[in-house]
This record gives structure tokens, sequence and C-alpha cells, in this order.
């Protein structure tokens, strides 16, 4: 079986003249208008889109500081870090304050069980 033909990005979802990205990502139309998703700030709701950028598809990551450094100061990614904890968007599979690692996060479906 072949591979596919990559095809180009619509114009409105990227910044490349021709369309073709290395990396994207997909947001379903039942998170955009669940209950806990718009109870989201704006903060929390960017953060998570560059969780999901950086996640690279997998269930666990890191988000190091010059990713959310682009959008954000310390203060309110830490702020936006804890909305997405509380919503049950995501959680801290290892915490490296005392090994003065990166944290790893991990995805999680809590929110998901919020009636719509």
């Amino acid at each position: 079986m072949s591979r596919q033909k990559k095809k180009p990005l619509s114009p409105w979802v990227t910044a490349k003249p021709d369309g073709m990205e290395k990396r994207f990502i997909q947001i379903g139309d039942t998170l955009v208008y669940h209950p806990a998703w718009l109870d989201l700030s704006a903060g929390a709701k960017v953060l998570y889109l560059y969780m999901c950028m950086e996640s690279g598809g997998k269930n666990e990551f890191i988000i190091p500081q010059r990713v959310y450094g682009r959008f954000t100061d310390g203060k309110a990614f830490r702020r936006a870090k804890k909305a997405l904890i509380d919503a049950g968007f995501i959680e801290i599979a290892h915490n490296g304050a005392n090994t003065r690692t990166e944290n790893i996060y991990r995805f999680c479906y809590g929110w998901k069980n919020r009636p719509p």
C-alpha cells in the first residue's frame, strides 16, 4: 500500500504560501463546543493548543519554557496550567521540581465526563 500524497492546508489555517506544513493539529468540533472547553480562559485554550502541538500526537509530553514563553510569562503559564488541570484536560505525570528537570505532562479525559 502506497503512502497518500501530502495535501496542502487551507490558506486560512497556515502562513505558508504553498500550504505545506510539517506539523499541524486537528481540533474536533465536539471539543470546541463542549462546556468544559467553553469555560476555559483564552490563555488556557491557547496553552492547550501549544501542548497539543508539542506532544506530537503522544499522550505524555514536555512543554519547555521556550515554547510557552512565546505567548505568555511564567505567572500566566502557571495560571493557565492550573485551569487545565482543574478542568481535567491535563495532569502532571512527573514533577521535576526536586530533580530540577522539566515536568512531564499527560493528557487526561476527565473533562469528557462533564455533561454537555
